[in-house]
């Protein structure tokens, strides 16, 4: 049984990835802001076991780690989208963005890495809004782009100075998926016929973890063949 610690839990990709791993007979950790979601969660799914946490808030996150007595795998799936010309953007929607998906998974595998175990994996649930610019999500790319920095620069800390724990990072970058982040305020511009589905990404996040221990798949980008990146 491993441990599996899932961000952005409650809905989407973040809720079928708890699914999975919870029907597969692994211990699931989830965190997120929506706490009777999670407590939901817990009386559906057999081994899962709900910390409510803002990721952007550090002493949620530690004290959510508190709680976990190892970590083998470390998916950081929460994410916020708003869609807005820069100048449009409130202050709020910038530290909104930001906060969470570069700031808050910065806390969360700050956090992880005293938990996670010889051969563990750090999977991020990215998007291809970090490998090129798309207009009206500035702020959205540059909390994309952040976190490969982020990310990259991690792996050369973790074979320097963790060489023991051999923690392999793979970080995938989709492109639209059938998901609430689609909304009246953020519709998708596409035809929604063509989206990822989130079993797609689950798929995907399996194979990762199925990979035998010493292999690494660094980066995987994929998205609606609609779509042009």
């Amino acid at each position: 049984m491993k441990r599996v610690v899932i961000t952005g839990a409650t809905s989407g990709v973040g809720a079928a990835l708890a699914k999975h791993f919870s029907e597969k007979g692994h211990r699931v950790y989830g965190l997120a802001r929506n706490g009777v979601r999670l407590r939901e969660m817990e009386l559906d799914l057999a081994n899962f076991v709900g910390f409510t946490a803002d990721i952007g808030v550090h002493r949620e996150v530690k004290y959510a780690f508190e709680g976990m007595d190892r970590v083998d795998i470390l998916i950081n799936n929460a994410g916020v989208y708003v869609r807005a010309p820069l100048h449009e953007h409130l202050p709020s929607d910038i530290e909104y963005v930001i906060g969470t998906n570069l700031i808050g998974t910065i806390h969360v595998t700050y956090c992880a890495l005293q938990k996670l175990t010889v051969n563990s994996r750090i999977i991020n649930i990215s998007s291809v809004a970090a490998l090129h610019g798309i207009e009206n999500e500035s702020v959205y790319c540059a909390s994309k782009r952040g976190l490969d920095g982020f990310m990259e620069s991690l792996e050369l800390e973790l074979r320097r100075k963790i060489r023991g724990k051999k923690i392999q990072i793979t970080t995938i970058y989709p492109g639209g998926i059938d998901t609430p982040l689609w909304n009246s305020q953020n519709p998708y511009f596409g035809n929604v016929n063509d989206l990822l589905t989130v079993e797609d990404i689950v798929k995907e996040v399996e194979s990762v973890i199925d990979l035998r221990h010493g292999i690494i798949k660094k980066k995987v980008v994929m998205y609606p063949s609609t779509e042009s990146h």
